[in-house]
């Protein structure tokens, strides 16, 4: 983003974006224009809060930029102080689970501890502590970003609704320390019991008692087949007469000889030897209950700090964090979005204010969008299934309770306009179902099927009928008609002004916007005016909002078809009213 023209083009499309999450009834808007500012580079989280770094500053973006603070813990009764730390500012923390730390990791909590403490429990565990590094954050800011990738999977991470970094913060250092104490006890107690139940170079105990079990069956067997063989001798001594022995060979007696005895002491000596697998089999169950203790004291040790109504905590230092968003590797976002305050309250029970969406990108799909409403419950036992790596947003209640910041008034009317189009669009839908119920056939034939093509047209996550698309390369497809309100209400905006008269076209070398914002009204255009400032021409040009291009005049078949559609549905309703009064 060394380019001037590319960071202006950057500041855009973040306004951009940002104006359709907060003000447009969509409630979404696309970040592929966003991502293709970057192309060329392995990350794009990483590029993107680099560039705005580069840009702004690290004063200007407080919010999400936090101080780390790198020192090594030294002495069991000291304490380090700011004068022996290495500070590094981040903003973007990617946590990728070490194959040693996955099998410990439980919540979310976890994830932090071994990989903001890995080198005491993952890569120098075996190091003395005073000479180990750990890192924590010198404040605490408004918006923690932080992305969680598990290879591994085998285990579901707990991801909370709410977050308290408190034992992660510079003031909480001893505490931490004491933390990383209790965790590298904990976890060479539990490896000392995992060597136990299978020492190096030797077989397991699972290994021991299915060998003695083996060997215990086959002592079993061969002692029957004895059995059989001394009963079998005494029935062929009978002359294998069945008056003597009505049923054989299992009437007859077991009677050993000389050589069949011996036999027979020795396996019995060796089933007995077998019965061994029974101590095997206690071993085994007093070690799983000691693993089962490292389990919970672990899980005791992750909960601590991380709860300001535990009982005898100590008060919280970090503010509240709460989950606003978390984004997959699978083109799924889930999205936690705050209703406006009530005024009125109905009944005693409070208003939910947060809502959960699950949002949805399949390009195969007619719809390729798909938006539905959700539990916090559903989106926990969802993420892990769709991807093994997460990027998670937190923020404090102060952030979430932070006034917006007023719009231009160029992105104000691009937004009205917006508004009106997706407006527009449903009562168009409305009208399109109900006159395709029974259309005549030379009504039908008056149609410009090609002008009213939806497939591209983009609704609302509240509509739950969410699509993505650009207008560019269907330039003919679409009139002014499937995107502003009726021709009484037609409203076209000028540099400062509204014209009521007449409608101004779309200069053949002005591209149509979608008017979801899908596509960048910046990139390509190095020509343009200001960010978001009403354009302004000669007569007849092009109508700049925000730097948007509002869509050329209709076709006059497309108007007609319109008129149609509306002509029909004012028919048959008048005729529904007249059956209904007869």
């Amino acid at each position: 983003m060394d380019d001037p023209e590319n960071a202006v083009a950057l500041d855009h499309e973040l306004h951009r974006l940002l104006t359709f999450l907060d003000s447009s009834e969509r409630s979404y808007g696309s970040t592929r224009v966003l991502s293709e500012m970057f192309q060329g580079t392995w990350d794009h989280e990483e590029s993107l809060f680099r560039s705005l770094f580069d840009r702004y500053g690290v004063e200007a973006l407080k919010p999400f930029a936090h101080e780390a603070c790198i020192f090594e813990i030294g002495a069991p009764m000291s304490l380090a102080k700011e004068e022996d730390c290495e500070y590094n500012t981040v903003s973007c923390l990617k946590f990728v689970l070490a194959e040693e730390a996955h099998k410990h990791v439980r919540t979310m909590y976890d994830v932090w501890d071994y990989e903001l403490w890995r080198s005491a429990l993952v890569d120098y565990l075996r190091t003395p502590m005073d000479k180990v590094q750990m890192s924590l954050f010198s404040t605490a800011r408004d918006v923690l970003i932080f992305s969680v990738t598990n290879p591994f999977q085998s285990t579901k991470i707990t991801v909370p609704e709410e977050f308290y970094p408190d034992r992660y913060i510079w003031e909480r250092r001893r505490e931490a320390v004491g933390l990383q104490y209790l965790r590298r006890r904990v976890r060479r107690k539990k490896e000392k019991y995992e060597r136990r139940e299978a020492p190096p170079g030797q077989p397991t105990l699972q290994e021991q008692l299915r060998r003695w079990e083996a060997a215990g069956k086959r002592a079993e067997l061969l002692l029957d087949s004895l059995v059989l063989k001394a009963k079998f001798e005494a029935f062929q001594e009978a002359r294998f007469s069945y008056k003597v022995y009505p049923r054989g060979v299992e009437d007859a007696p077991c009677v050993y000889s000389d050589e069949l005895e011996d036999e027979a002491k020795a396996r019995k000596k060796a089933g007995t030897r077998g019965a061994g697998g029974g101590a095997a089999q206690k071993a085994i169950q007093e070690i799983e209950t000691l693993k089962q203790k490292c389990t919970e004291a672990e899980a005791f040790i992750g909960q601590l700090y991380t709860n300001p109504e535990q009982e005898g905590a100590a008060p919280m230092i970090s503010p509240r964090y709460t989950l606003r968003g978390i984004g997959t590797a699978s083109n799924i976002v889930y999205v936690c979005k705050r209703a406006e305050p009530t005024l009125i309250e109905l009944g005693d029970s409070p208003v939910t204010q947060d809502q959960w969406w699950r949002l949805e990108y399949n390009a195969s799909h007619s719809t390729p969008i798909k938006a539905e409403v959700v539990d916090f419950e559903t989106v926990q036992s969802l993420i892990w299934d769709e991807s093994n790596s997460l990027t998670m947003i937190y923020a404090t209640d102060g952030a979430m309770d932070t006034p917006r910041i007023e719009l231009p008034s160029g992105l104000q009317r691009f937004i009205k306009a917006d508004n009106r189009s997706f407006q527009k669009e449903l009562e168009q839908e409305e009208a399109a179902a109900d006159a395709n119920a029974d259309i005549p056939m030379e009504t039908l034939d008056s149609f410009d099927l090609q002008a009213r093509s939806r497939s591209l047209s983009v609704d609302s996550m509240a509509t739950n009928r969410a699509s993505l698309g650009s207008m560019d390369s269907r330039e003919d497809d679409f009139g002014l008609e499937d995107f502003l309100p009726p021709s009484s209400m037609d409203v076209e905006y000028q540099t400062g002004n509204v014209d009521h008269g007449h409608r101004r076209d779309v200069t053949p070398n002005q591209g149509l916007i979608h008017s979801s914002g899908m596509e960048s009204p910046v990139l390509g255009h190095a020509g343009r005016d200001a960010a978001f400032s009403p354009g302004s021409g000669p007569e007849g040009s092009a109508v700049n909002v925000g730097d948007i291009s509002l869509p050329r005049r209709p076709s006059r078949r497309a108007t007609i078809a319109t008129r149609t559609t509306m002509t029909t549905t004012s028919y048959r309703r008048f005729h529904r009213r007249r059956r209904s009064r007869k």
